[in-house]
Protein backbone atom coordinates (compact mmCIF):
# COMPACT_ATOMS: atom_id res chain seq x y z
CA UNK A 1 0.00 0.00 0.00
CA UNK A 2 2.86 2.36 0.70
CA UNK A 3 4.17 1.85 -2.84
CA UNK A 4 0.81 2.68 -4.42
CA UNK A 5 0.41 5.75 -2.20
CA UNK A 6 3.89 6.93 -3.17
CA UNK A 7 3.08 6.45 -6.86
CA UNK A 8 -0.21 8.29 -6.48
CA UNK A 9 1.43 11.20 -4.68
CA UNK A 10 4.18 11.44 -7.29
CA UNK A 11 1.60 11.30 -10.09
CA UNK A 12 -0.35 14.14 -8.44
CA UNK A 13 2.78 16.28 -8.21
CA UNK A 14 3.63 15.59 -11.86
CA UNK A 15 0.04 16.34 -12.83
CA UNK A 16 0.30 19.74 -11.17
CA UNK A 17 3.54 20.35 -13.07
CA UNK A 18 1.72 19.25 -16.23
CA UNK A 19 -0.76 22.10 -15.73
CA UNK A 20 2.07 24.64 -15.81
CA UNK A 21 4.11 22.90 -18.54
CA UNK A 22 1.51 21.20 -20.77
CA UNK A 23 3.82 20.39 -23.71
CA UNK A 24 6.63 18.81 -21.69
CA UNK A 25 6.98 15.20 -22.84
CA UNK A 26 9.01 14.13 -19.79
CA UNK A 27 6.23 15.22 -17.44
CA UNK A 28 3.66 13.42 -19.57
CA UNK A 29 5.61 10.16 -19.72
CA UNK A 30 6.42 10.39 -16.01
CA UNK A 31 2.76 10.94 -15.14
CA UNK A 32 1.65 8.16 -17.47
CA UNK A 33 4.14 5.64 -16.12
CA UNK A 34 3.56 6.53 -12.45
CA UNK A 35 -0.21 6.46 -12.87
CA UNK A 36 -0.06 3.11 -14.66
CA UNK A 37 2.33 1.59 -12.13
CA UNK A 38 0.20 3.07 -9.34
CA UNK A 39 -2.88 1.43 -10.86
CA UNK A 40 -1.15 -1.95 -11.04
CA UNK A 41 0.02 -1.69 -7.44
CA UNK A 42 -3.48 -0.60 -6.35
CA UNK A 43 -4.95 -3.68 -8.05
CA UNK A 44 -2.51 -5.82 -6.10
CA UNK A 45 -3.31 -3.96 -2.87
CA UNK A 46 -7.06 -4.27 -3.33
CA UNK A 47 -6.94 -7.97 -4.13
CA UNK A 48 -4.52 -8.80 -1.31
CA UNK A 49 -6.43 -6.72 1.24
CA UNK A 50 -9.73 -8.32 0.30
CA UNK A 51 -8.35 -11.86 0.32
CA UNK A 52 -6.34 -11.43 3.53
CA UNK A 53 -9.22 -9.74 5.38
CA UNK A 54 -11.65 -12.44 4.28
CA UNK A 55 -9.27 -15.27 5.14
CA UNK A 56 -8.34 -13.88 8.56
CA UNK A 57 -11.99 -13.26 9.38
CA UNK A 58 -12.93 -16.77 8.35
CA UNK A 59 -10.07 -18.35 10.31
CA UNK A 60 -10.75 -16.23 13.40
CA UNK A 61 -14.44 -17.07 13.38
CA UNK A 62 -13.77 -20.76 12.75
CA UNK A 63 -11.17 -21.29 15.47
CA UNK A 64 -12.11 -18.44 17.82
CA UNK A 65 -15.77 -19.34 18.43
CA UNK A 66 -14.97 -21.89 21.17
CA UNK A 67 -13.12 -19.24 23.16
CA UNK A 68 -15.53 -16.41 22.32
CA UNK A 69 -13.48 -14.53 19.71
CA UNK A 70 -15.21 -13.33 16.54
CA UNK A 71 -14.17 -11.08 13.68
CA UNK A 72 -15.88 -9.07 10.99
CA UNK A 73 -14.45 -7.80 7.71
CA UNK A 74 -14.10 -4.02 7.76
CA UNK A 75 -16.39 -3.15 4.88
CA UNK A 76 -15.48 0.54 5.08
CA UNK A 77 -11.78 -0.29 4.78
CA UNK A 78 -12.33 -2.64 1.85
CA UNK A 79 -14.70 -0.16 0.20
CA UNK A 80 -12.17 2.67 0.47
CA UNK A 81 -9.45 0.49 -1.03
CA UNK A 82 -11.64 -0.39 -4.02
CA UNK A 83 -12.70 3.26 -4.36
CA UNK A 84 -9.02 4.21 -4.47
CA UNK A 85 -8.52 1.63 -7.20
CA UNK A 86 -11.36 3.16 -9.23
CA UNK A 87 -9.89 6.65 -8.83
CA UNK A 88 -6.44 5.41 -9.82
CA UNK A 89 -7.96 3.78 -12.91
CA UNK A 90 -9.53 7.10 -13.90
CA UNK A 91 -6.19 8.88 -13.49
CA UNK A 92 -4.35 6.25 -15.54
CA UNK A 93 -6.92 6.30 -18.30
CA UNK A 94 -6.80 10.11 -18.38
CA UNK A 95 -3.04 10.16 -18.94
CA UNK A 96 -3.28 7.37 -21.50
CA UNK A 97 -5.88 9.39 -23.44
CA UNK A 98 -3.75 12.52 -23.27
CA UNK A 99 -0.80 10.57 -24.67
CA UNK A 100 -2.92 8.86 -27.32
CA UNK A 101 -4.42 12.07 -28.68
CA UNK A 102 -1.93 14.84 -27.93
CA UNK A 103 1.60 13.46 -27.85
CA UNK A 104 1.66 10.36 -29.98
CA UNK A 105 3.70 11.13 -33.12
CA UNK A 106 3.21 7.83 -34.93
CA UNK A 107 -0.06 6.15 -35.61
CA UNK A 108 -1.18 2.69 -34.67
CA UNK A 109 0.03 1.53 -38.08
CA UNK A 110 3.43 3.22 -37.68
CA UNK A 111 2.86 6.16 -39.92
CA UNK A 112 3.44 9.76 -39.00
CA UNK A 113 0.31 11.44 -37.75
CA UNK A 114 -0.82 14.50 -39.65
CA UNK A 115 -1.12 17.89 -37.96
CA UNK A 116 -4.92 17.83 -37.93
CA UNK A 117 -4.90 14.47 -36.11
CA UNK A 118 -2.83 15.66 -33.15
CA UNK A 119 -5.13 17.03 -30.46
CA UNK A 120 -8.29 15.93 -32.29
CA UNK A 121 -10.25 14.21 -29.53
CA UNK A 122 -13.45 14.09 -31.55
CA UNK A 123 -12.14 11.83 -34.34
CA UNK A 124 -9.68 9.64 -32.43
CA UNK A 125 -11.88 6.55 -32.80
CA UNK A 126 -12.13 7.01 -36.55
CA UNK A 127 -8.36 7.45 -36.75
CA UNK A 128 -7.82 4.28 -34.75
CA UNK A 129 -10.24 2.34 -36.98
CA UNK A 130 -8.60 3.53 -40.21
CA UNK A 131 -5.14 2.70 -38.88
CA UNK A 132 -6.15 -0.92 -38.40
CA UNK A 133 -7.00 -1.19 -42.10
CA UNK A 134 -4.69 -0.74 -45.04
CA UNK A 135 -5.55 2.34 -47.04
CA UNK A 136 -6.80 1.91 -50.60
CA UNK A 137 -3.70 3.60 -52.01
CA UNK A 138 -1.47 0.81 -50.70
CA UNK A 139 -3.79 -1.86 -52.06
CA UNK A 140 -3.86 -0.11 -55.44
CA UNK A 141 -0.08 0.23 -55.36
CA UNK A 142 0.23 -3.51 -54.74
CA UNK A 143 -2.05 -4.25 -57.71
CA UNK A 144 -0.09 -1.94 -59.97
CA UNK A 145 3.20 -3.57 -58.95
CA UNK A 146 1.79 -6.99 -59.84
CA UNK A 147 0.66 -5.66 -63.22
CA UNK A 148 4.15 -4.31 -63.98
CA UNK A 149 5.78 -7.68 -63.31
Amino acid sequence: MILSLTNSTSAIILSLLGVFFPQNRKILYGSLSLATFGFLSRVTDALLSTVIAGTLTFMTNKFGKPIGVTAKVGSTFIGLIWLGLACQFLASSYWARIWFVEFRQTSYRIREREAHEVGNYKNVRAEFRTDRKFPKEEKDLGKSLKAVR
